[in-house]
């Protein structure tokens, strides 16, 4: 074989092992995203994330060894490990040679040498795709098991029952709107989030017990209390957005995000149409026409004109 042929078998063993360390550290990175949401009981959303992760290292990886495909660029790759061929190789590629250039680049088996070093560079990511696979497997048992439960204590009195129901498998918020707006109350079942006016009470609730839940307003702890058969907590909507977490104590539970958007309610806008402005008359006979226009985004009770009846200069 000439030198050139030996440097594209090289070529195509190179990118071979490019593709499979791709793929081998993608596969990693995705099944231990998939050990984590395991071991936190995230929703089935934050597992199709993950994945997509793992496609993204695989793409980015294969992308960066991609200028394998030069036959030049391997050329040089294999003059940086071999010193000694003095370039005679990338000259054998380039253009055919002398019968002399071209035993110069033969004198070194460095066919043999690339390829135990391709087969080296196989054997991290191997490790790491069989350690990513222990960790999935050892997560699976210890999510069956209920050895880790979001880190939240299962109180000693909940029944076996209790204990098999997820507490968060069905969320119900109900808005009640301040009485002002006159927009009454809301149900939302499994909200993803939550808009409603500032100063809306916000109960949140679900079948199960209340010990077996945990909620937080961004890093607030939420107190839950039993009503009714069912756990709930309640939120005034504040001014500002805020993130409630919902976390489940029981074996498979999950966590769940409400997103809570405010409304704020603006102030009405009142435009003075006749006369155009605030006008001052020293002589107060005559008639003059009031006219004004009055908007705003929830509903306006009464206005009035305010006259203001002065003496002296």
């Amino acid at each position: 074989m000439t030198a050139r042929q030996r440097l594209a078998s090289l070529q195509r063993l190179l990118l071979t092992v490019v593709v499979l360390r791709a793929l081998l550290t993608g596969a990693s990175v995705t099944l231990m995203g998939l050990a984590m949401t395991h071991l936190v009981a995230l929703p089935a959303g934050a597992m199709l994330l993950v994945a997509s992760i793992g496609v993204f290292v695989a793409a980015l990886l294969a992308t960066r060894g991609w200028g394998a495909r030069s036959l030049g660029r391997v050329a040089l790759w294999v003059e940086e490990r071999h010193p000694a061929l003095r370039y005679a190789l990338v000259t054998a590629t380039e253009a055919p040679g002398s019968p002399e250039l071209e035993a110069q680049a033969l004198a070194i088996p460095w066919w043999n040498d690339g390829r135990r070093t391709l087969g080296r560079a196989l054997v991290g990511p191997a490790v790491l795709l069989l350690v990513a696979i222990a960790l999935l497997a050892s997560s699976r048992r210890i999510a069956h098991t209920g050895a880790l439960v979001s880190g939240v204590a299962i109180p000693p009195g909940t029944t076996r029952a209790e204990r098999a129901t997820d507490p968060l498998a069905a969320v119900r918020a109900t808005v009640r709107a301040p009485a002002y707006s006159g927009r009454g109350t809301v149900t939302l079942d499994d909200p993803a989030s939550v808009d409603a006016l500032v100063g809306s009470e916000i109960v949140v609730s679900g079948s199960g017990s209340a010990g077996l839940v945990i909620g937080a307003l961004d890093s607030t702890k939420l107190p839950v209390v039993a009503r009714d058969g069912r756990w709930m907590l309640s939120i005034t909507m504040a001014s500002r957005p805020a993130l409630l977490r919902l976390r489940s104590a029981v074996r498979g539970g999950r966590e769940r995000l409400v997103v809570l958007a405010p409304i704020v309610d603006t102030p009405p806008a009142v435009t003075l149409l006749s006369p155009v402005r605030d006008t001052t008359v020293r002589t107060g006979t005559g008639t003059v026409l009031l006219r004004a226009q009055l908007r705003d985004d929830i509903g306006l009770r009464d206005a009035s004109f305010e006259i203001i009846v002065s003496s002296g200069q």
